[in-house]
């Protein structure tokens, strides 16, 4: 058996210290309980949220040479979703501290994040009338009362057959 005790060296000008406290059994382990969206809630959000979608396509610049590159496209997708219209399949409180409490995990959560962006891309191909080359996305979410709302912005290029459509 081990023992842990010992005496502090007093301090200089100061009271004694008392000993160390015993320790008769230590923990091997320590424990955390990570609190994070189930994969059934992350689909039912995306799959239940009304989708609003805008965007087109921008000129390019022309380059020093005076020729002009592929037309860039710039778009936004917002999903929102009432947590009250989930009442039918999630159980639990569904009030404005969980809605806040789901924005604050969907914003940490790398699946909601892809499914989000996936979901975004699509708009993207379905406005710009063929597959976009995305370059860059932002994802911000937020809650307002019992709502949470997911904003996509996506920029990207037309990729072939709908860039010559597009030009045509």
């Amino acid at each position: 058996m081990m023992n842990y005790t010992t005496s502090a060296p007093p301090v200089a000008g100061g009271p004694p210290r008392k000993p160390a406290a015993r320790v008769a059994h230590a923990n091997l382990f320590d424990r955390e309980v990570i609190e994070r969206l189930s994969s059934a809630a992350v689909e039912l959000i995306v799959e239940r949220a009304d989708v609003l979608s805008e965007g087109g396509r921008a000129r390019s610049l022309p380059r020093q040479d005076g020729s002009r590159g592929p037309d860039p496209f710039f778009g936004s997708t917002m999903l929102t979703l009432d947590l009250a219209d989930l009442a039918d399949v999630v159980r639990g409180p569904l009030d404005p501290a969980t809605a806040a409490r789901v924005a604050l995990l969907l914003t940490s959560d790398a699946r909601a994040g892809r499914r989000a962006r996936q979901l975004a891309e699509r708009e993207a191909a379905r406005l710009a009338g063929g597959r976009i080359d995305v370059r860059a996305t932002e994802v911000r979410v937020r809650a307002v009362g019992t709502v949470v709302h997911i904003d996509v912005d996506l920029e990207g290029q037309l990729q072939g057959a709908a860039l010559s459509l597009a030009r045509g």
